[in-house]
């Protein structure tokens, strides 16, 4: 009232005022109207013409009746473009393709671009923030579903497309990630379009900035809804790397910041006309660049007459000033509190004292539901206090108006939808030059969310109290190594009462002193960047008892002063005792997978090796069939054969232990195997002064294996034996039936089935072998004798043959004190008397049925062809599967059998005999 009274009072004044300075004024525009004429300016340089985008966002951009591009932005830039001899362009188009066209410089300036950090990188920002906006959401009038942010899971959002309040920092699609609330998204080209998708139930939802809402949601059937957020800066953008960039936004910025500092400018008045009034078509006077050399012009005009006329117009100056002055004052204050209600996230509400509303902010619409129009003249106590809080709101109003400077209280309200929430109100007593109280103001935020979340934290808090309680790992917050805090879990782990261990010195827990300080060192590189440790240390417990304890440690927050730190405890005595059972097996299993890789490649060369030797080998036995035996060429042929006999005896050897020598396995008994062995060549292999010890079981020790390769095993173990004894010892040979069970394998990192195993023992007294060597002694070639002495596959073949037959073989040796190798087969439980019974068979080779050998090594064809040529067959040849299909379809008479290799390029010999058994019945097959 007091404002409303001076306003009128001032408005007396200057009609006062305009009644005697009438002769002034005119006199002042007959020199205003003769300077025009001869001071206006001829055109100035060329214009610069600026393209600005221009899309539909009223009221801040739209076109207006005469089909030309108006409202707050374009307003303001054509009065900059003016004052700077500029000539503006206006290339219409839809928001995301302005954007685009400004990205790609087919534009200058775009207005109305909100300023985020991510689009600071794709184009240029005026300096001087131009308007200040919130985002709202919006629904159908009819929706009564939605009522807050958490009714919008699942829903369909309309949204402009590349909008700011969409995909911005704090957008809708940000804090729909942030809800989980699952929405999709209608991106449309307009604001318009928005309201529209809304209206026609195409959305569920929309979202638009809170000045365009604010003046167009009453011509769509829309309602806003109480979810505002993002509070947005817009300003003036333009292309990064433009070439018109730098002057544009210089010269914006210059503009701006002089209408921002003065309160009656341009920029004001388009403010209070397009968004503090009704959309009415107003025209405001943008005046030409040649104006302020006018004004200059005027004013010294003016001051001619004031001097003239200074006597008679003293007062009236002084009275005109006075109102001036007055009416500044009362212009800026109602701007800025209007601004200030407008944009404040804070719901601000004037009362008369009866309780009634006054005044009504867009944030308090948005808390409680009512529009402002809905609001003014209603009383408060009927409008938002539920029943059973009126009493409590009388008494604070009662206390208010009774003199009460100002009151801050939380309490519940009532929405206009019937929803109950709490918010924190503070309200201040308004008071005239009088000091009468003439009103309250009353400022309130919904703090519904925030009480909910301090109780889901209370809640949280406490599961997370009982989690760290029932936690297998001992927590404690230390600060300045002193325990401040701790679970159950460290009060058991370290045998001390709960209340015993709280305040204690962590010194307690450490063994000595020593590692105590370890500990400190390591805990102290928190302090420098680290963001947590881990220390493998021992702790005591009360009892004494010391075990080994892991602990992590970690700042509990790295930005306080205070330093807590935050300690994980697990006690690891078991876990490092099985670490190092796991290390014991990883290290079996590594020389194992070692061990299967060289088998295979020794394999690989003795199978291909094997291949030369056999073609060297029967050559030179059907060169000794021809020559005289006593000629030197005969003997140069023995030699031959020789040679390649004990090259295939090594080779033997590699098939032995890469597990692919032919063998023919036999029930037999280990007992008899080794002891004929012993009585026929080992006594005299080892040497007299060696003594020869055997323990042999009392039962048979029954195994299914090749006999020639059971007799290589002894004979290498025995003289592998030998040589560790250079000066002579004793050699125990020991054989045993035993049940293994699940544990002994398992303990030696096997898995394999238990039950009957034959054991064989080797035992010597020599110099034994350190860990390392034991580590490689199944290694092919690798020897520990001298250089001439040893091939290094002895035990490699030796270990072959146990693991070609299923069996297990351990070393047991310490330097100086001797070795034993024990070999477990699998036992068989048979009665072999009949089984050792020899056989007389008399073979003989000769023949005169047709055969086919199929070979694809050359050489070895053509010994089997002369071999079996030699024994009177009838011989044809084939160098692969498919030429031996061929001589078997075009042969008339009966092909008696086929002689094939098994690997062959092309068609493998197994191939090969699956066709012949179909095709051919009656040809026998042989595999070689």
């Amino acid at each position: 009232m007091q404002r409303v009274e001076s306003f009128i009072t001032i408005h007396k004044d200057i009609h006062s005022v305009k009644r005697t300075s009438l002769l002034s004024v005119s006199i002042m525009l007959i020199f205003f109207l003769i300077n025009a004429f001869f001071t206006t300016v001829a055109a100035e340089s060329e214009p610069l013409l600026v393209k600005v985008g221009a899309y539909a966002n009223p009221p801040k951009i739209f076109m207006n009746k005469n089909l030309k591009v108006a409202g707050f932005w374009p307003d303001l830039i054509e009065y900059i473009a003016k004052k700077e001899n500029w000539k503006i362009k206006y290339i219409r188009g839809t928001w995301i393709g302005d954007l685009n066209r400004l990205k790609n410089n087919e534009i200058d300036v775009m207005p109305d671009v909100a300023f985020t950090e991510n689009r600071s990188k794709l184009y240029a920002f005026s300096k001087t923030p131009v308007l200040l906006s919130w985002s709202r959401v919006y629904i159908n009038k009819k929706n009564t579903e939605i009522k807050s942010i958490i009714d919008l899971k699942n829903k369909k959002i309309a949204a402009l497309e590349g909008s700011v309040n969409l995909e911005g920092p704090d957008g809708f699609r940000e804090i729909a990630l942030k809800f989980n609330l699952n929405c999709t998204f209608l991106e449309l080209d307009s604001y318009r379009e928005v309201f529209k998708a809304i209206e026609e139930n195409r959305a569920d939802a929309g979202i638009t900035n809170r000045n365009f809402g604010n003046k167009n949601a009453r011509k769509f059937q829309v309602k806003m809804t109480p979810i505002i957020f993002q509070p947005i800066s817009l300003q003036f953008a333009f292309p990064i790397d433009g070439k018109k960039t730098q002057i544009l936004l210089k010269r914006i910025n210059n503009r701006m910041q002089k209408l921002k500092k003065d309160e009656n400018s341009i920029y004001y008045q388009l403010l209070k006309k397009y968004f503090e009034a009704g959309i009415t078509e107003k025209t405001v006077a943008v005046l030409p660049g040649w104006f302020k050399t006018v004004l200059q012009i005027i004013g010294v005009i003016l001051v001619f007459f004031i001097l003239i006329l200074a006597i008679s117009r003293m007062q009236v100056r002084k009275k005109t000033y006075e109102i001036r002055i007055k009416n500044e004052s009362l212009r800026r204050s109602t701007q800025l509190l209007s601004a200030h209600l407008l944009n404040t996230p804070v719901g601000a509400i004037f009362w008369d004292l009866n309780n009634k509303v006054v005044e009504w902010n867009p944030a308090a619409e948005a808390i409680f539901g009512y529009t402002k129009e809905e609001a003014i003249d209603k009383r408060g106590i009927e409008l938002i206090v539920p029943e059973d809080q009126k009493e409590l709101v009388k008494s604070i109003l009662n206390d208010l108006i009774s003199g009460k400077g100002s009151t801050q209280n939380i309490n519940e309200n009532i929405t206009r939808d019937g929803r109950r929430i709490i918010c924190d109100w503070y309200n201040t007593a308004l008071r005239d030059v009088n000091g009468r109280v003439t009103g309250i103001a009353s400022l309130v935020n919904d703090i519904t969310r925030q009480k909910k979340t301090e109780e889901a934290l209370k809640k949280s808090e406490d599961r997370l109290i009982r989690l760290f309680q029932a936690l297998p790992l001992g927590i404690g917050l230390v600060k300045n190594r002193v325990l401040q805090w701790h679970n159950e879990t460290m009060s058991r782990m370290l045998g001390y009462p709960s209340e015993e261990l709280h305040g204690k010195n962590a010194r307690i827990l450490y063994p000595t002193y020593e590692e105590y300080e370890q500990a400190g060192k390591a805990i102290n590189a928190l302090k420098y960047g680290k963001k947590s440790i881990e220390i493998e240390t021992r702790w005591v417990r009360k009892d004494g008892s010391v075990f080994d304890c892991n602990i992590r440690v970690a700042l509990l927050d790295p930005e306080a002063e205070d330093r807590v730190v935050l300690v994980l405890a697990e006690d690891i005595t078991d876990r490092k005792k099985t670490e190092k059972e796991k290390q014991k097996l990883e290290a079996q299993l590594s020389q194992a997978q070692k061990m299967e890789a060289i088998g295979v490649l020794a394999g690989g060369i003795a199978h291909d090796f094997n291949n030369l030797l056999t073609s060297i080998i029967g050559n030179a036995d059907f060169g000794l069939m021809n020559l005289d035996k006593n000629s030197s060429v005969c003997q140069n042929f023995k030699e031959i054969r020789e040679a390649g006999q004990r090259a295939a005896s090594l080779t033997h050897q590699l098939l032995a232990f890469s597990r692919k020598e032919l063998i023919l396995p036999e029930i037999m008994n280990l007992n008899s195997v080794t002891m004929n062995l012993v009585e026929t060549i080992l006594r005299r292999l080892i040497g007299e002064d060696i003594e020869l010890v055997t323990t042999y079981a009392p039962d048979p020790c029954n195994i299914k294996a090749d006999p020639g390769q059971i007799e290589q095993v002894i004979m290498n173990l025995s003289v592998n034996a030998r040589d560790a004894m250079p000066k002579g010892g004793k050699l125990t040979i020991e054989t045993a039936n035993v049940e293994l069970d699940r544990g002994y394998f398992q303990a030696r990192g096997k898995e394999s089935k238990p039950g009957l195993y034959v054991m064989l023992a080797v035992t010597d007294s020599g110099i034994g072998m350190d860990r390392e060597t034991r580590a490689r002694i199944f290694e092919p070639f690798f020897t520990t004798k001298e250089m001439g002495r040893g091939t290094g596959l002895g035990l490699s073949t030796v270990y072959g043959i146990v693991k070609q037959n299923n069996g297990y073989i351990w070393v047991y040796s310490e330097e100086g004190k001797g070795t034993t190798f024990k070999v477990y087969l699998p036992g068989v439980k048979a009665d072999i008397r009949d089984l050792q019974k020899g056989r007389s068979i008399k073979t003989s080779f000769t023949g005169s049925e047709t055969i086919l050998v199929v070979e694809d090594e050359e050489t070895l064809r053509n010994m089997a062809e002369r071999m079996l040529i030699g024994f009177g067959y009838k011989v044809l040849t084939a160098r692969n599967g498919k030429k031996a299909m061929e001589i078997l379809e075009s042969h008339d008479n009966l092909i008696h059998m086929v002689l094939t290799d098994v690997v062959m390029p092309g068609m493998s010999g197994r191939e090969l005999a699956e066709k012949l058994q179909s095709g051919f019945p009656e040809t026998r097959i042989l595999y070689m």
